[in-house]
């Protein structure tokens, strides 16, 4: 860039960074603010604002959960964006991320670790007496997080703004890496670690938690040592009635009562679908690639391969299958990207990246906070609120999630009754016929049960086989019919 050119653009630079500047500072000062308030709280007796004793321990095990899980998904979630930005080297990306990243902040990140911190502190408060008394797991969060706001604020916040002067300054597709970018991703990988640190002490904690529990129940179990001798010594009676018993069952066990058989059908099925998923990766331009529902599959996917692998009996070869057809999406969807900024459809793909950031880090909050929210709201015995909160195929499981997930991409086919039979793949469908057909009987065999995996994949038979029979109709039928004529 020559002399006079900088000269002109340098003082505009200037007055667009000065709000970026003054956020930065806001946001310093107030992270700065909450670590005092910790420290302050570490050497009384009593919580202060008195105000926080007033709140029931739920109902902050309930804020904490929460806004752990948001404070955590959003920090991890930008930190993995912002790496995958300043990789792509497009300045038009890297502006736009270094422009909102403050806004994405200021509504989510900084309210979820005060709410975070005030809850937390409050907590060590209602269990022990005092922050100082707390056990060392809950001490070392907290260090963690005012140690996570001291370095966020000195190092991420103060070179924000100078980041964003950067992306102004180096336009174009071919930008070099500002010693900049590379400051924030030294403070990024510290970041993480800290993130890491504190989900450890909320899982010790955890931990300790249970083990107390356990013991409680031993020593209440003690106390009838007596009844336990006597029901053991009639276990041993009974077990070995049990074994033979079990034995005979499974001998007789036929393949229409075997998760095991319809697992495997419903495995081979799924390759099917994979299969035709990655054909169609390797034969088709990225121009016909979507940029809405090729997430969308990504995320699909990935809900079964958990799933595959947390119900009893696993299914591996299940999620083999998925598992290849996320790789399969990932890569179209680095085809289409690429594909749009080579024809300057820039916009576009900042709105792909805009609701990948919002997505992921609800996603991220949400399977980092399920497990808190879930302990909360069942230690707050609410009736049916907490009878769904423990449930084993619940809202806060993935047996919910996946059958939710295959509800939205199956319910495209009963809008589409009536689709131009040309456009019906048979190799698609059929296999979308056959998966649903296993999965409405393999769905009730396995542990925990899934009634609403059962009726998608009753939905996703009947809607399939419509088109399936109205291609065979079509192609074999009355074109066979045509022909003779």
């Amino acid at each position: 860039m020559n002399t006079d050119l900088a000269v002109t653009i340098e003082p505009a630079i200037e007055d667009v960074s000065k709000p970026q500047k003054k956020h930065s500072l806001l946001v310093t000062l107030w992270i700065h603010l909450i670590s005092v308030f910790i420290l302050a709280n570490y050497r009384l007796e009593h919580c202060w604002p008195p105000a926080l004793a007033s709140i029931s321990v739920a109902q902050l095990s309930f804020v904490h959960a929460v806004s752990a899980m948001l404070f955590s998904g959003s920090i991890i979630t930008t930190t993995v964006l912002e790496w995958l930005v300043v990789a792509g080297r497009d300045a038009a990306v890297q502006q736009f991320w270094f422009d909102k990243v403050p806004q994405v902040e200021q509504f989510l990140v900084i309210p979820a670790l005060t709410g975070s911190m005030v809850s937390g502190v409050a907590q060590a408060f209602a269990y022990y007496g005092s922050l100082r008394y707390a056990p060392r797991h809950v001490k070392s969060s907290m260090h963690v997080l005012t140690l996570f706001g001291l370095w966020w604020g000195i190092t991420d916040r103060t070179t924000q703004g100078k980041a964003y002067e950067a992306t102004l300054l180096q336009p174009g597709v071919t930008l070099d890496v500002p010693a900049v970018f590379q400051q924030r991703r030294i403070s990024n990988l510290v970041i993480a670690n800290f993130i890491i640190s504190r989900l450890f002490c909320q899982h010790r904690h955890q931990q300790i938690t249970t083990m107390f529990s356990v013991a409680s129940r031993k020593l209440a179990a003690a106390a009838f040592s007596r009844s336990r001798t006597a029901v053991r010594r009639l276990a041993e009676k009974v077990e070995p009635v049990q074994k033979e018993a079990a034995k005979e069952a499974a001998t007789k066990k036929s393949w229409w009562s075997s998760p095991e058989w319809w697992g495997v059908a419903g495995g081979i099925a799924g390759w099917g679908i994979s299969g035709s998923a990655i054909w169609d990766a390797y034969h088709q331009g990225p121009e016909v690639i979507s940029l809405t529902m090729t997430p969308v599959l990504i995320v699909y996917s990935t809900l079964f391969a958990v799933w595959s692998y947390t119900i009893v009996p696993k299914n591996f070869l299940l999620m083999s299958c998925h598992l290849a057809n996320i790789g399969a999406q990932v890569n179209q969807l680095r085809r289409s990207i690429e594909y749009k900024l080579e024809n300057g459809e820039h916009d576009q793909v900042n709105d792909m990246a805009r609701k990948a950031a919002v997505g992921g880090a609800v996603l991220a909050g949400a399977v980092l906070g399920a497990p808190m929210i879930r302990k909360s709201l069942m230690d707050m015995n609410a009736g049916i609120v907490s009878s769904i909160a423990a449930a084993p195929a619940g809202p806060f499981t993935v047996h919910f999630w996946a059958p939710m997930s295959k509800w939205l991409i199956s319910g495209a086919s009963f809008l589409e009754l009536d689709r131009p039979t040309e456009k019906i793949s048979l190799a698609q469908y059929s296999a979308l016929t056959v998966t649903g057909l296993f999965f409405s009987r393999y769905s009730l065999l396995i542990v925990p049960i899934n009634y609403n995996l059962s009726a998608v994949n009753v939905a996703l038979f009947l809607s399939s086989a419509w088109h399936l029979g109205r291609k065979i109709k079509a192609d074999f039928l009355d074109g066979g019919a045509k022909k003779e004529e």
